[in-house]
C-alpha cells in the first residue's frame, strides 16, 4: 500500500520534522500495519568457533570493524555468531531473531547470550557458563548484575495524569536534554495513538511521586542477555524491544559483570528518541491488544550461589 511507502520515506528520514509528519499525518492502524510488514534488511551470519553449550549472538554492522573485533577478544572460548546488517531496514529484534534461529537449527545450544557488538569489558566466559548453571529449569530470560549503564536498568510503564504533561512542556522550554524535548513534542499526539502507558526510563519520571495513576516496575535487560527459547517481537524497531521481551518473560539475575558503551551504534540523540517514539504506540498497541500482561514486577532472584 501507499501509504506504508510514505511512512518508510519519512522514518529513514535524517530530518526530525520528517517524523513529526508520520505521528501527524497517519493513523495508529497504519503506522502499525507498517511496522509489522516493513521487509527484514540483508543479513549475512559469520560465525566464530567456540564452546557451542552457550551461544553468542551478536547483531553488527560490520563483521570486520572494530567493534566487532574487540567482542571476539571478550567472548573468546564460546561460539559466536554475528548477524552482519546495515542500512535503512536494520532491525534490532529481527538480527537477534535470525540469529537464534540459526543457532538453534544447527548447533540446539542450551543459552542463547545476546549481546550488543560495543563490549568493552566482561568476566571471563567460563565464569558465565557456571552462573547459567545455577539457573532454575522454568526461567527463560536471565539478566546479570550488578546492573551496568547499558543493561539490567530499571523501567516503569506508569500511566500519567494530564497535568504530568502540562509540566513536562514547561520543563522542556528550559532543559537541553533530548528526551525531555522529544517526550514533550510527542505530547499532543498521545491522545490520537491511545497512548496510556509511557516507559519510564529517566529518574525524573520513574521517581514521580505525584500525578501517576498506574505504574509497574521491573527491570529490563538493554544490552546484554541470556534466552533459552525467547526471540523478540519483530514489530518494534530499535528500541523497547527489550522492555517488551523483560514484560513477558521469567526472570532470574546471575552474578556476572560486563560493560557496554552505551549507543555506540545507533545514537542516542534527539532523532534518534524521536524515532523510538514510534515504539511506545506499538507497545500501547500490545497492551491494548492483549498480547502484552501488565503486570508489577516479572520474578526475580538471584541464583543460588550469587552475592550481586
Amino acid at each position: 500500500m501507499r501509504f506504508r511507502d510514505e511512512i518508510e520515506k519519512l522514518y529513514t528520514s535524517d530530518k526530525l520534522d520528517d517524523i513529526y509528519k508520520i505521528y501527524e499525518h497517519f493513523s495508529k492502524e497504519e503506522i502499525i500495519e507498517w511496522m509489522t510488514t516493513r521487509p527484514k534488511a540483508k543479513m549475512d551470519i559469520f560465525e566464530v568457533e567456540g564452546d557451542k553449550e552457550a551461544i553468542v549472538i551478536i547483531p553488527t554492522a560490520d563483521f570486520n570493524g572494530q567493534l566487532a573485533k574487540h567482542a571476539r577478544e571478550v567472548f573468546k572460548g564460546l561460539h559466536i555468531i554475528f548477524v552482519q546488517s546495515k542500512g535503512p531496514l536494520f532491525n534490532y529484534a529481527k538480527s537477534v531473531n535470525e540469529g537464534i534461529r540459526y543457532a538453534k537449527n544447527k548447533y540446539a545450544p542450551k543459552w542463547f547470550i545476546v549481546s550488543n557488538d560495543d563490549v568493552i569489558w566482561a568476566e571471563p566466559p567460563n565464569k558465565l557458563i557456571d552462573e547459567l548453571a545455577t539457573v532454575s529449569s522454568n526461567v527463560d530470560l536471565v539478566m546479570v548484575c550488578p546492573p551496568g549503564k547499558a543493561h539490567t536498568k530499571r523501567v516503569s510503564i506508569i500511566s500519567p495524569k494530564d497535568y504530568v504533561f502540562s509540566l513536562m512542556r514547561l520543563y522542556a522550554m528550559v532543559s537541553k536534554t533530548p528526551w525531555i524535548r522529544v517526550y514533550s513534542k510527542f505530547l499532543k499526539y498521545r491522545k490520537k495513538f491511545g497512548i496510556k502507558y509511557w516507559p519510564a526510563m529517566h529518574p525524573i519520571l520513574m521517581n514521580l511521586k505525584f500525578g501517576i495513576k498506574e505504574k509497574y516496575d521491573f527491570l529490563y535487560c538493554g544490552s546484554f542477555c541470556i534466552v533459552k527459547d525467547k526471540l523478540f517481537d519483530e514489530g518494534f524497531i530499535n528500541g523497547v524491544e527489550d522492555v517488551a521481551l523483560s514484560m513477558t518473560s521469567t526472570v532470574e539475575l546471575i552474578n556476572y559483570k560486563i560493560e557496554f558503551l552505551s549507543g555506540a551504534t545507533l545514537g542516542g540523540d534527539e532523532l534518534r528518541m524521536a524515532k523510538n517514539l514510534i515504539n511506545f504506540i506499538y507497545l500501547n498497541w500490545l497492551i491494548e491488544s492483549g498480547k502484552i500482561k501488565l503486570r508489577s514486577f516479572t520474578i526475580m532472584h538471584l541464583s543460588t550461589n550469587s552475592n550481586c
